[in-house]
């Protein structure tokens, strides 16, 4: 059974290992191979920041992680799955977390790989969104959930 804790100072290496293997393993059908290393391509340090200042919250399914949601001022930041574990609903289970936890409205930045599940849970599409990273334009798409949207 999954079960989801809060953040506490667990091996942020651990947790940039599976973003990275993530972002390769699942995203590889809806971005170039040029966009998916520009993505991939993190800063240790901005990942230490994020869990320090971020609402964090880990999936484990007994000891090993298996997947985590950042989320700060209404926006939820990174939502990661382990590639071993995708589409078994951890990513869902992590969403409807924070849907149960804090106020709507509540923002995402979804990647084309990540936008069925937030427009399943009933986030409203705004926007395309592109986001320049290391020179590669990568799309993200903005979507909001209100209680009322569902």
């Amino acid at each position: 059974m999954v079960v989801i804790r809060r953040y506490d100072h667990e091996c942020i290496d651990e947790l940039i290992k599976l973003y990275k293997d993530t972002i390769y393993t699942t995203a590889e059908d809806d971005y170039s191979q040029e966009e998916l290393a520009a993505w991939a391509d993190v800063d240790r340090d901005r990942f230490v920041r994020i869990f320090a200042k971020q609402d964090a919250y880990i999936a484990y399914l007994g000891e090993k992680i298996v997947g985590y949601i950042t989320f700060e001022d209404g926006l939820i930041d990174l939502l990661y799955v382990d590639k071993d574990h995708t589409k078994t609903g951890i990513g869902k289970k992590l969403v409807m977390y924070i849907l149960d936890h804090y106020p709507a409205p509540i923002e995402v930045y979804a990647s084309n790989t990540a936008l069925p599940l937030f427009r399943h849970l009933g986030f409203t599409y705004l926007n395309k969104n592109i986001v320049n990273k290391n020179g590669i334009r990568i799309i993200n798409h903005h979507l909001i959930y209100n209680k009322t949207s569902s």
